[in-house]
């Protein structure tokens, strides 16, 4: 196989001030440059230096993904970032909620006259009472 082969992933490290490239497929197979160019150089060195490795200690190596694969595995991250952030917006807005709802509440009833408040519950409807629970006296 190579060192061509292999599909890299290029991020920045705000941490490293760099550019990092790791290889998917390669195991701890990582580089890093001040450049994007200087981080893909020095990946293909890495993974040369990985296979040769790999050759040396007997490991067993790994063959490069194709584009099929790297699509499904991208599809399947985006999918579960997509659920993560969906239940942290959740969270969020259950929390929003847990705080909001009773200090509007408080404020609205702090707000309404007692007499208005009790004029509201009059002017409801009434729950219907059968002539039997009337003669009962119940409800």
């Amino acid at each position: 196989m190579n060192a061509t082969d292999y599909p890299v992933m290029l991020t920045w490290s705000k941490e490293d001030k760099a550019y990092l490239v790791r290889v998917i497929d390669l195991p701890g197979c990582v580089a890093d440059g001040k450049t994007k160019i200087e981080a893909l150089n020095n990946a293909q060195l890495a993974i040369e230096e990985w296979l040769e490795t790999a050759k040396e200690m007997g490991w067993t190596v790994p063959a490069p993904q194709d584009d099929a694969s790297l699509e499904a595995l991208a599809l399947k991250n985006n999918s579960e970032r997509v659920r993560h952030f969906q239940q942290e917006v959740q969270r969020e807005v259950e929390t929003a909620l847990s705080r909001i709802v009773p200090e509007i509440v408080k404020q609205v009833v702090n707000q309404m006259p007692v007499a208005s408040a009790g004029a509201y519950f009059r002017s409801q409807p009434q729950p219907v009472r059968s002539k039997r629970m009337a003669a009962a006296g119940k409800g």
